[in-house]
């Protein structure tokens, strides 16, 4: 019986053994699993992390453009303005002188224009005549030898009146 009791004893120890080996074997897959379990969720933190920075960026990138457009729509009516303003200017100067009917010596011409047609008034007072002004009392040679009457000035128009009507 020795004999059958010392197989028997290693049986159950090559038993114990395998079976020692067997809950390592089986400790040393689970902590594969765990560390390839780390390793996933690891990589799904990092997509995630990605996406979100992806996100932001086309956020910010979005903002940007609308900054941009905002800043054009803004930027096309003062543009305009400042491209119209010359223009319009430009216009305001022209167009009077484009639509301007025919002047007034045109439309006598021929004629005998009296002065005041011209702005050229018969001599008054108040009128602006230099002689009468600076000598009231002007007399003619006639008049200071006793020929006629005094107060009478003669003048000879060697210009052409060119006063603009309004």
């Amino acid at each position: 019986m020795s004999l059958s009791l010392s197989l028997s004893l290693s049986l159950s120890l090559i038993l114990i053994l395998l079976l020692v080996l067997l809950l390592v074997l089986l400790l040393v897959l689970l902590l594969v699993l765990l560390l390839v379990l780390l390793l996933v969720l690891l990589l799904v933190l990092l997509l995630v992390l990605l996406l979100v920075l992806l996100l932001v960026l086309l956020l910010v990138l979005l903002l940007v453009l609308l900054l941009v457009l905002l800043l054009i729509l803004l930027l096309i009516p003062l543009l305009t303005l400042l491209l119209l303003l010359p223009l319009t200017l430009t216009l305001r100067l022209i167009l009077p002188l484009l639509t301007r009917g025919p002047s007034a010596a045109a439309g006598s011409a021929g004629k005998y224009p009296t002065g005041a047609t011209h702005g050229c008034v018969a001599f008054a007072d108040g009128t602006g005549c230099p002689i009468r002004e600076s000598r009231p009392n002007l007399q003619t040679r006639s008049a200071q030898r006793g020929g006629r009457a005094g107060g009478v000035c003669f003048l000879l128009v060697t210009f052409l009146c060119t006063s603009k009507e309004k």
